[in-house]
């Protein structure tokens, strides 16, 4: 399995295009990965005028339809939340970062992030790393 961070979900779909649902099918994902990638949509629209409001709403239900294909996962204990506090603390990494670390090795999955500091991290705390870009 899989577990992709929100710069390798953006990545797979730009580098894989339509190939990327079967990529992504049963793969496993953050809830986190959806409001990142939402600010990201929400900036391009908003503080750079890049898209419009109705381009934004498209591509955020694309992205909803794309999230049901997947497996989400999202810290469900005060263990979740406290062993991601410490891989935080141990790898000096945000929590953000971090989650998506804990859930890696939690699930025995494959990282994938376009994110260099993150892959600095995975290899630091034992979990396999690649980017989309090496994924078929």
């Amino acid at each position: 399995m899989m577990l992709f961070d929100a710069s390798s979900l953006i990545a797979v779909i730009i580098i894989h295009g339509r190939h990327a649902i079967d990529i992504l099918r049963e793969q496993a994902t953050l809830t986190l990965a959806a409001y990142e990638i939402g600010n990201a949509v929400w900036r391009k629209t908003v503080l750079k005028a890049e898209i419009s409001l109705e381009e934004a709403v498209a591509k955020l239900a694309r992205l909803e339809e794309l999230f049901k294909l997947m497996r989400v996962y999202h810290p469900e204990s005060k263990e979740d939340f406290a062993e991601i506090l410490r891989v935080a603390a141990r790898l000096k990494t945000t929590f953000y970062d971090s989650a998506y670390l804990y859930f890696a090795k939690k699930l025995r999955a494959r990282l994938v992030t376009e994110d260099r500091r993150l892959m600095r991290a995975a290899g630091e705390f034992g979990v396999e790393v690649v980017s989309a870009g090496e994924i078929s």
